[in-house]
């Protein structure tokens, strides 16, 4: 019985500790996810808003004036949007797929074939989507111009990744903190309850043998 009953404490607290932390992990996933979803959101939107002063420059009057009399200014705007955070590429698209300006220069004129070119400007709804460059996985923008052109606009996932990890590795930490914490507090908690009960034991056994002398020391501030 004595056994059983230690058992049943040991199991009480292993248990407690298992739930406490497949209650963290469960907690930081999602809180993990969300964090993500939300700096995805918000890069997104950062890049929708430089898509909208692409559009905004290239194809306005003033622009066509500049083009005119500085040979090269467009290569030169598309180079220098490229560099903004987190920008892999930037293509600007007519309707038949065919490259008009890009920050990379040898795809000036090349065709791209992608469906979602005429779905974004037949709909005028920009089009966010998973792409790859290379072997690396990013999000592709196409945003839909009013001079039936598209803007592509590629951008990495590398910096949310660091975040995610950074702020994975700190939740860990403090999850393993947590538990360490409650741990010892639940073992204070249950050796204060099982230090009374085994001297209580060792009292019974001794009254068994026909030492009635034999009396159980309570210490506590209650009388």
């Amino acid at each position: 019985m004595r056994r059983y009953s230690r058992y049943s404490l040991y199991t009480l607290l292993f248990g407690t500790l298992a739930f406490l932390g497949v209650t963290i992990l469960v907690t930081l996933y999602f809180s993990i996810q969300r964090e993500r979803n939300e700096l995805i959101k918000t890069a997104v939107s950062e890049k929708i808003n430089l898509a909208e002063a692409i559009d905004e420059t290239v194809f306005s009057s003033a622009w066509k004036f500049r083009v005119s009399s500085i040979p090269g200014i467009e290569n030169l705007f598309i180079g220098q949007m490229a560099k903004a955070k987190d920008v892999v590429y930037i293509k600007i698209v007519g309707m038949n797929g065919a490259v008009r300006l890009s920050s990379f220069k040898n795809e000036m004129g090349q065709t791209i074939d992608d469906a979602d070119i005429r779905k974004a400007l037949t709909s005028q709804e920009v089009i966010v989507k998973d792409n790859f460059f290379g072997e690396e996985k990013i999000k592709l923008i196409i945003y839909p111009t009013q001079s039936n052109n598209v803007i592509f606009i590629g951008f990495s996932l590398q910096s949310i990744g660091d975040t995610i990890i950074r702020t994975t590795t700190q939740g860990v930490a403090l999850g393993a903190g947590s538990l360490a914490f409650i741990l010892l507090v639940l073992f204070f908690i249950f050796r204060s309850i099982t230090n009374p009960i085994k001297k209580i034991i060792i009292v019974c056994r001794e009254i068994s043998k026909g030492n009635l002398s034999a009396k159980i020391d309570v210490k506590s501030r209650n009388e």
